[in-house]
């Protein structure tokens, strides 16, 4: 049995994704299991998410996991007075044009629960520089996506998540997925492979590039 953990955005959901959906049913249906690890909330995700086969979902970077009914297995929040101070430090800086806290239910303005931290910056560089002041002064850590700062409990990631499952359900065999910066460690940590769009940085951790999701799923199907 093979287990392949994949990311969303650009991996699976992708100009590829109806035959990557295909690739990941016939994957299933040999015997294997299929996992996303997303910075997603199960709540963003299920928007573009169709039928797959997906035996857990790794949300918020590890934040958050689902089992295949979609119901919350495992949690890991900011502390709420972290968070108040970190919400309103950013807010104080003036440049987030939208700024959340993000519960796992819905993005808010309510300190509590408080799932992972995410805002849209004026200043990409400015965000820069606010995300190492919060890291180096807070138990959280973060990232610069795209489009968003990202910020969660210091112990949260795609590869934390990984390691929960795979120490609860003993899990063997992983194979992951990705392009961007937040899939570095479980594309470091696991046998990776990088999409053909990621970065060099996370290409020179990973085993080799695939230009999709099928692609790997046939390449690691034939292995023994």
């Amino acid at each position: 049995m093979k287990v392949l953990v994949s990311d969303f955005d650009l991996t699976l959901y992708d100009d590829n994704y109806a035959n990557n959906i295909l690739a990941i049913k016939k994957f299933v249906k040999e015997g294997n299991i299929f996992i996303i690890a997303t910075g997603r909330s199960m709540y963003d995700l299920e928007r573009d998410l169709v039928d797959i086969p997906c035996k857990w979902y790794i949300c918020k970077d590890g934040a958050s996991i689902y089992n295949d009914k979609k119901e919350l297995i495992y949690r890991c929040d900011i502390d709420t007075k972290e968070a108040y101070n970190i919400y309103n430090y950013l807010l104080d800086t003036k440049n987030y044009k939208e700024l959340y806290i993000d519960n796992g239910d819905a993005k808010t303005s309510n300190i509590d629960n408080v799932n992972s931290i995410i805002g849209v910056p004026n200043d990409f560089n400015v965000a820069l520089k606010d995300l190492e002041y919060l890291k180096n002064n807070y138990n959280i850590d973060g990232y610069i996506s795209r489009h968003w700062i990202n910020i969660n409990n210091k112990k949260c990631n795609k590869a934390s998540g990984i390691e929960y499952l795979k120490n609860k359900y003993n899990l063997e065999n992983i194979y992951t997925v990705g392009d961007t910066v937040n899939d570095y460690l479980m594309i470091k940590n696991y046998k990776g492979y990088a999409m053909d769009v990621a970065n060099n940085y996370i290409k020179e951790v990973s085993v080799s590039t695939i230009s999709s999701l099928e692609e790997l799923i046939k390449k690691i199907s034939n292995l023994s």
